[in-house]
């Protein structure tokens, strides 16, 4: 390392470590110094100190846009510490270049969906909540909190910066599912983010990000220069502390008992099919049905959104399929099955007043092993019975769960390829 300030960065000296990242902190970009810090970090896993850890703070501070790469990838790891500080380099990095910072973080988030071990993905959502302001970040939460169902409270509550109360019908949505599955977690967690959104009462401040880095992160300067010998003595007598101090804390203090009573017992908006189709953004089955109706010519008088309206309205499929291919004459009996074939999945997936804001492949897809009452049983059984009386397939669970890779091999999910 040819930046001294850089080489201190390996020293077991607390103040030399500040030292050095507080004079890094104010280095332009595309120094020598910056491409030292991002060459420390990306050989973190051959650091057995702290260099790399103090490289992301003083790339965060320095806003460096060329660091963007090789802080996401530290969220491969299951360094908690080393991920909580890229998070907040790359919100500082956002707050600094805007949208531009985007790109590589939404490729990051699509790219580990499905493959994403250490689930650090988690962390990339952090950095788009922070531009508030940009349309395109918010609908890209949106997109995903639909498409990452694993993360969907924890998307909730990075829509909430945005504040925009048209998000309660999805997460709404999302509510009614995870009281019907049984989900009890997610649901208060999404219940939750709704009442902060809706104003039923505000969201717990984030004090650590108004904290001075050196406060921000005492524990591991503190760390600097102890023996392992030396943490195991702190630990002992910390615990020694804790088993003396003989004081009764409430773990939970009137206020927080006040927001956990209002939100288990917050009425929630209905489900409004208009209201939700304004704001979600439209998945991968929305867009092929939008490109078959262009194809034919129907776009003229229907959008994909119009024709879930549609869907919404009426109960039978037939008589939906009938309205909208009324003057329509298909160019072969192949194009003909081929509609046919995305107006079902169309169908499936498109949310229904009737059921609360669920879908058919949302009932059909509830796992058995949950308890559910007997009414809501029934209320499945006469649904599925009423649907597939209309030939309308709603899938098969057979082979595989609705998340899980699709048995034919094509590296897709089940309900996204073969669900019939």
């Amino acid at each position: 390392m040819t930046d001294r300030r850089v080489r201190e960065l390996f020293s077991k000296d607390k103040a030399a470590v500040i030292k050095a990242v507080e004079s890094l902190s104010g280095t332009r970009e595309g120094t020598v110094a910056e491409r030292e810090l991002i060459s420390i970090v990306d050989r973190r896993l051959d650091d057995d100190g702290y260099a790399s850890f103090w490289s992301i703070v003083a790339l965060g501070r320095m806003k460096s846009l060329a660091a963007v790469e090789t802080l996401l990838s530290v969220f491969d790891s299951d360094w908690d510490y080393w991920m909580e500080a890229a998070t907040e380099a790359l919100e500082n990095i956002v707050r600094r270049h805007g949208e531009i910072v985007l790109d590589p973080i939404e490729e990051h988030i699509l790219d580990h969906l499905d493959n994403d071990p250490s689930h650090g993905r988690i962390y990339a959502y952090s950095p788009i909540a922070a531009l508030t302001a940009s349309v395109r970040a918010k609908r890209f939460l949106v997109r995903m909190f639909e498409e990452d169902d694993e993360l969907q409270e924890s998307i909730a509550h990075d829509l909430i910066g945005f504040g925009d109360r048209r998000t309660l019908q999805l997460i709404r949505r999302a509510i009614h599912l995870a009281h019907e599955t049984g989900d009890e977690l997610k649901e208060r967690e999404l219940r939750d983010a709704y009442c902060i959104i809706d104003g039923a009462y505000p969201a717990t401040p984030d004090h650590l990000h108004d904290l001075p880095w050196t406060d921000r992160w005492k524990m591991q300067l503190d760390d600097l220069g102890r023996t392992s010998s030396d943490t195991d003595d702190v630990e002992h007598e910390e615990a020694e502390e804790d088993a003396s101090a003989k004081v009764e804390v409430d773990p939970m203090d009137e206020e927080s008992r006040k927001e956990i009573r209002i939100r288990d017992g917050y009425r929630l908006i209905d489900f409004d099919i208009g209201a939700y189709l304004d704001i979600r953004e439209r998945g991968e089955t929305e867009e092929e049905f939008q490109r078959a109706l262009r194809l034919l010519g129907l776009d003229r008088d229907w959008t994909v959104e119009s024709v879930q309206k549609l869907i919404d309205s009426v109960p039978a499929p037939a008589k939906a399929l009938a309205i909208l291919t009324e003057h329509l004459d298909f160019p072969s009996p192949g194009s003909e099955d081929e509609f046919h074939g995305l107006f079902v999945d169309l169908w499936n997936e498109t949310p229904r007043t009737e059921l609360r804001g669920l879908t058919p492949m949302d009932m059909f897809f509830m796992p058995e092993s949950k308890e559910r009452s007997r009414r809501a049983k029934e209320n499945i059984e006469e649904f599925l019975d009423r649907y597939s009386s209309q030939n309308v397939h709603v899938g098969s669970t057979d082979s595989a769960g609705l998340n899980d890779p699709c048995p034919c091999g094509s590296g897709k999910k089940y309900k996204k390829c073969h669900r019939a």
